[in-house]
């Protein structure tokens, strides 16, 4: 292990290895190089600027990473009560975990559902990639199903447009087609967390089921639950390009 005053041919900045490896990143690397989670050659390593050779053992909270010359991109069909973090401590079943094994790259989800959500997520074992896609300033389109008990009132979604303050935080809707009295699709961009839910919850409407069915230009079509579907790496880039300006459109909404 080296520093960087002093590189070694043949060595590459660790963070740079984490981010290779389709952990995180660069700068997420960073913190979890600072943090003590990350181990080379059986030393726990907390200096970011540190370097490696791609044959050093590096662990992660003790699982071994490789650095992955091959990336996969793929869109899943999380089913309900499942979660999209990579470990639980309370041992139920990851989104990650259920096609992990088919797979020698170690897979990210770009984006997370809640525990109740069904739906859309993309998972794949570019950790740069995942973050790009992730991050708020991405602005991807996100649409979800919205399927209630009691009936959703047009105020309420026209409301949302204009932005609403739940116990504290702005959400604002992007679009919205109404369904049916009680279903709804909605379009975001950021998507904060539990940010349906907690609109909904706020006009004491209950969410029978909320499916995500696209992320930008990828849909969920007919993905049956539990199975995922493989695109090309130009298929995700393409959800970090703006959207083309279309001409006026007369909506519901």
């Amino acid at each position: 292990m080296n520093s960087t005053r002093d590189p070694e041919p043949g060595t590459i900045r660790l963070q740079v290895y984490l981010s290779r490896s389709g952990v995180s990143s660069r700068r997420e690397a960073v913190n979890l190089i600072e943090s003590g989670r990350i181990e080379v050659n059986g030393v726990v390593v907390s200096e970011a600027g540190a370097r490696v050779r791609e044959t050093d053992e590096v662990l992660l909270d003790g699982e071994r990473l490789r650095v992955t010359k091959t990336h996969v991109y793929l869109a899943f069909n999380k089913p309900e009560g499942v979660i999209c973090t990579h470990k639980d401590p309370q041992g139920r079943q990851t989104a990650v975990s259920m096609i992990q094994p088919l797979f020698s790259q170690r897979l990210v989800s770009a984006g997370r559902l809640d525990l109740k959500s069904n739906g859309l997520l993309l998972i794949t074992s570019d950790g740069r990639m995942a973050d790009r896609i992730s991050h708020p300033s991405s602005a991807i389109e996100k649409e979800y199903t919205v399927e209630t008990q009691q009936e959703i009132p047009k105020e309420m979604l026209d409301k949302w447009k204009k932005g609403i303050v739940v116990e504290g935080v702005k959400y604002k809707l992007e679009k919205y087609y109404l369904k049916a009295p009680r279903q709804v699709n909605l379009i975001l961009h950021e998507g904060k967390n539990r940010e349906i839910r907690n609109v909904f919850a706020e006009y004491r409407i209950t969410v029978r089921r909320l499916t995500r069915i696209r992320i930008g230009n990828i849909h969920l079509m007919d993905l049956p639950a539990g199975a995922f579907r493989k695109y090309q790496v130009s298929d995700f880039e393409a959800l970090l390009k703006p959207a083309p300006k279309a001409g006026p459109k007369k909506m519901g909404a």
